[in-house]
């Protein structure tokens, strides 16, 4: 593997970027025609993460949760209590994504951000203006990422290519969480924990040897 931070030998490589990524490796030998094919159909959605964090989670005391799934217009469609365990400070997370992106993202960030507000506020009450801090994490500026939190297959795209999902090549193996036989978008299938097993594929692989 040769990159700007290094190249490196290895007996067998795993690949854990985006597909659409992983098509924009420089790859020798060459992909695959229907494995290439089947990564550039599989761009990532448009997602931004809009967090707003007070002093305490003040929702909890009034028997609220801080979960609420939001339509009518909201720009925020989903949104979460993410305080830390010990209860401070309270944290508020929605996420702006799909067309709610394309229509908030390019606005000014203070427009942005008493949208986001108000969204908050219809599922907690007003103190959702009361903030100390506001951070927005736009996954779609991110160079490894592109956006989230998954790839998006038109229809078709599985029919035609969903044999190539997670297939090796040669000794690149496959471990990007689209690929996961337990479920995409998670930090479990991409990002297991220090000392889990490698992909079965490689494992096959050493195996076989």
């Amino acid at each position: 593997m040769v990159s700007d931070a290094g190249d490196w030998r290895a007996d067998r490589v795993i690949v854990a970027v985006p597909p659409l990524l992983a098509s924009r490796i420089a790859w020798d030998p060459l992909l695959p025609p229907q494995q290439d094919q089947l990564f550039q159909r599989l761009p990532f959605g448009t997602l931004m993460r809009c967090v707003a964090v007070y002093d305490t989670p003040f929702w909890r005391a009034e028997g609220l949760s801080g979960i609420g799934l939001l339509r009518g217009g909201s720009p925020i469609r989903e949104m979460f209590d993410n305080s830390p365990p010990d209860g401070g400070p309270g944290v508020l997370r929605g996420f702006l994504g799909g067309k709610e992106w394309r229509k908030w993202a390019h606005r000014p960030a203070g427009e942005r951000r008493g949208a986001v507000l108000r969204s908050f506020a219809q599922v907690v009450g007003d103190r959702a203006y009361d903030t100390v801090d506001y951070v927005e994490q736009d996954w779609t500026a991110e160079q490894w990422t592109r956006g989230g939190p998954t790839s998006v297959a038109a229809p078709g795209v599985l029919t035609e290519y969903g044999e190539w999902l997670g297939r090796a090549f040669g000794r690149v193996h496959r471990a990007e969480s689209e690929f996961s036989p337990t479920g995409t978008a998670s930090w479990t299938a991409p990002s297991a924990p220090a000392g889990t097993p490698p992909p079965n594929s490689c494992i096959r692989a050493d195996r076989d040897q």
